[in-house]
């Protein structure tokens, strides 16, 4: 696909064919709107038979997002959640777009570290499940470990190295991705050390 085409229709693309997951989802959901009306917004533009029919993917999504409870859920308002609940709701409604490709932009970096790994273990499965690509943009080189198969390294806009995961991180060839890993302190991950 040509990007600079301009019969493209954007409309058909971003987030139905391309999904964004941001940095910090409770700053991307508007404070004052249930998530239920989220939800509505977000799939406004689907063809649904019915309103029930669309109930049933908010709450099959947000199942597969790890929610007991999505009728409370969806009858919550942003605040009433906790950042890592927010994450998962945004990347429910993401989701029911299904995109081909996620983006995700930091899409733990607002977390604290339970949450942080919740979100990449889900992030992971619904990869798998769905056999989606996922694009995850990181500084933190251990979100990268956790979640990864490949690994682009960008210095100043610049390809400085990329591969598989495994063999960059055992292996790194260039000084700027060893200072990132020394700066995460891989040594946690066993097996995983700069040379």
């Amino acid at each position: 696909m040509d990007i600079s085409d301009n019969d493209i229709n954007w409309k058909t693309i971003r987030g139905m064919r391309i999904g964004m997951i941001y940095q910090d989802a409770q700053l991307a959901l508007n404070p004052v709107k249930t998530i239920r009306v989220h939800f509505e917004e977000t799939l406004r533009n689907k063809p649904f038979p019915s309103k029930e029919a669309m109930e049933k993917v908010c709450y099959d999504m947000l199942r597969l997002l790890n929610f007991d409870d999505p009728e409370r859920v969806l009858n919550a308002y942003p605040f009433e959640l906790s950042g890592g609940m927010c994450q998962r709701v945004y990347i429910a409604m993401i989701l029911s777009l299904e995109p081909e490709v996620l983006i995700a932009d930091e899409p733990t970096s607002a977390l604290d570290v339970v949450s942080q790994r919740e979100v990449l273990q889900l992030l992971r499965r619904i990869q798998k499940e769905r056999k989606l690509s996922i694009l995850l943009i990181t500084h933190d080189i251990g979100v990268v470990h956790e979640i990864s198969d490949r690994v682009i390294v960008l210095k100043d806009g610049e390809i400085v190295e990329e591969g598989a995961v495994q063999d960059i991180l055992r292996n790194p060839r260039e000084d700027y991705t060893r200072q990132l890993i020394d700066a995460r302190k891989l040594a946690v991950f066993p097996g995983l050390q700069s040379h």
